[in-house]
């Protein structure tokens, strides 16, 4: 599984799925509305992933002895959630520094060629400059030659 899809959130039929098993696990409190205390947890957990959500009902069902707030049940899973967009903002992040390493070398690739060219240019130049010393070098030489003779 991608990070990306690790942290994609529960479809609100899946909840509604899920809490509907909790409440028949736990009746809901005396005077307390069952359809409130539904709509309340829907909004409360639907940004969770779906994995970690049965995750979060299962281990609510076997340790919690009353009806859970959501708080409750996000806590149950807290440490993974987090765990998971973590991951992700990480995973981000190197995507992003490796885009940019690859635009630099590309740039550097389209550079390549005008630098190899200006190279050569110079060694050129180098090599005229180097030929011209050395004639004059050994011109200087003969007429000091000829001068001693």
């Amino acid at each position: 599984m991608n990070a990306e899809c690790a942290l994609v959130p529960i479809g609100l039929m899946d909840l509604g799925r899920g809490l509907d098993q909790c409440l028949a696990t736990w009746r809901v409190p005396k005077g307390h509305n069952a359809q409130a205390a539904m709509e309340g947890h829907l909004e409360a957990l639907s940004d969770l992933p779906a994995d970690l959500v049965a995750l979060a009902f299962s281990r609510a069902i076997k340790t919690l002895k009353f009806f859970p707030v959501p708080a409750e049940i996000r806590s149950l899973v807290a440490s993974e959630f987090s765990a998971r967009r973590h991951t992700l903002s990480r995973l981000k992040a190197a995507r992003g520094k490796a885009a940019h390493e690859q635009a630099l070398e590309r740039q550097r690739q389209a550079r390549a060629p005008a630098k190899a060219a200006e190279v050569r240019e110079i060694g050129e130049r180098l090599r005229a400059m180097s030929d011209g010393m050395a004639a004059r070098t050994k011109a200087m030489k003969g007429g000091a030659m000829r001068a001693a003779q």
